[in-house]
């Protein structure tokens, strides 16, 4: 499952359940027809507080998102992620790619009052 939300340039994605190959392609769907829409976001927002699994589809996804913001000068960050869930992306590389907050609250409130490319791991 899935929930967005256009806040300004920032596109929050809420991510809920199990990110699998089942749930993969409502989340892909999502995405894309979010960032054709509107050129002007320049930042993804996933919120994972609500994410209780993550498989390799997950974190292709994730790597998709990070690929296609890269390319319009963007950036991808996560919040909310569970220690676990937090190994799994450590492990995928995905981490050291991202910034990472430890809630959406404070990601939005960074990503606010900074800007979005000087803005540093919690």
């Amino acid at each position: 499952m899935v929930d967005t939300e256009k806040n300004n340039e920032i596109f929050i994605i809420r991510l809920k359940g199990d990110i699998d190959l089942h749930s993969s392609g409502k989340i892909k769907d999502a995405i894309s027809w979010e960032l054709d829409k509107n050129r002007d976001i320049s930042v993804i927002l996933f919120d994972f507080k609500e994410v209780s699994f993550v498989d390799s589809t997950g974190i292709n996804i994730l790597y998709r998102g990070i690929r296609n913001m890269d390319r319009r000068g963007g950036v991808v960050v996560l919040s909310s992620i569970s220690e676990h869930i937090k190994k799994v992306l450590t492990m995928a590389g995905i981490v050291g790619l991202v910034r990472v907050y430890s809630s959406e609250k404070t990601a939005l409130k960074s990503l606010k009052n900074s800007p979005w490319r000087r803005l540093k791991n919690e």
